[in-house]
């Protein structure tokens, strides 16, 4: 099967939308502001011990173990 989007672009919009906005605006996905972290409901435990990483625009939850990117 073919891919849809290259590497390129699907790294580009990684960095360029932010996991933050994405989950809280598109998704609909609760989220909040938490000792300075973005904290979003992780889908898979229905827990708030996570955390977006500004630096790579990456999700993860610590219960579950669990990496998130969009």
């Amino acid at each position: 099967m073919a891919k849809r989007f290259s590497e390129k672009l699907l790294y580009r919009i990684r960095n360029e939308v932010p996991l933050a906005s994405l989950l809280r605006e598109t998704l609909q996905q609760p989220c909040k502001k938490s000792e300075g972290y973005d904290r979003f409901l992780c889908p898979k435990c229905g827990d708030f011990n996570t955390a977006i990483n500004p630096r790579n625009n990456l999700g993860r939850c610590f219960r579950c173990e669990e990496n998130f990117a969009m």
